[in-house]
């Protein structure tokens, strides 16, 4: 793992147009800005960790062999309740 230090305004570049900002620092919270080329899947942790879990019991595997493959997500909107991310409000993310 590679930590790096960063500050407002500041960024970081992945790789294949990915772009990392820190657009903002408020005590404990970062806010990032993700910049990336529309094919590039961004999904907070939590978000992917919840498709995963829910690929492998459609699936009918464990969540360990379905980490091990990409993670399938069509055109449209993924959306996870509350339950799924482990907070008090519903989140989604769009694709497209």
């Amino acid at each position: 793992m590679l930590i790096i230090q960063r500050r407002a305004g500041e960024r970081i570049v992945i790789s294949n147009g990915v772009e990392i900002t820190v657009a903002a620092v408020a005590g404990r919270n970062v806010r990032l800005a993700v910049n990336a080329p529309r094919g590039i899947i961004v999904l907070r942790a939590e978000v992917y960790d919840a498709i995963v879990a829910a690929n492998a019991e459609a699936a009918g595997t464990s969540v360990e062999a379905a980490q091990e493959s990409p993670i399938l997500v069509g055109r449209g909107t993924v959306s996870c309740s509350s339950t799924e991310l482990g907070s008090d409000t519903s989140k989604s993310t769009t694709h497209g």
